[in-house]
């Protein structure tokens, strides 16, 4: 019985769900372009492919080319680097998890209904008191 367990625990640490969720998930402490390489890429089915070329904006597609990805796009693409890295850090933050999306739609709503707008207005004054005084010395 304890094997069981111990299998599910390794298959939940290995979901698409767990990779993309958690911050302590390989995705989050693992270097990424491992990952992000032409040789993974030529791994994908054609379908899989279509749905990524779908994500990427039309500067880095070439539909001459049989990957269907412009020339150089694995070889110093700069904002690969940067969009995976970006990617990495929210998920080690733990942004994508549901509870900090809910915190985040929570305080997206209060401010639409203007409750952020007291708070902020006396931080403000706050801030201007105390720039003044800084100023002074």
């Amino acid at each position: 019985m304890a094997r069981a367990s111990k299998r599910r625990r390794v298959s939940e640490g290995h979901s698409t769900t767990y990779l993309l969720n958690n911050p302590k998930s390989k995705l989050a402490t693992r270097p990424l372009d491992a990952l992000f390489r032409e040789e993974v890429w030529e791994l994908l089915s054609p379908d899989r492919r279509e749905a990524c070329l779908a994500l990427l904006p039309a500067i880095d597609k070439n539909e001459e080319q049989e990957s269907g990805l412009c020339e150089g796009f694995w070889m110093g693409n700069v904002c690969l680097q940067e969009a995976l890295r970006d990617f990495q850090s929210d998920l080690a933050e733990g942004r994508f998890m549901p509870q900090y999306r809910r915190r985040v739609e929570r305080a997206s709503k209060q401010r639409l209904e203007g409750k952020a707008d007291a708070w902020k207005e006396g931080q403000f004054e706050l801030f201007c008191q105390h720039s003044e005084e800084e100023r002074r010395f």
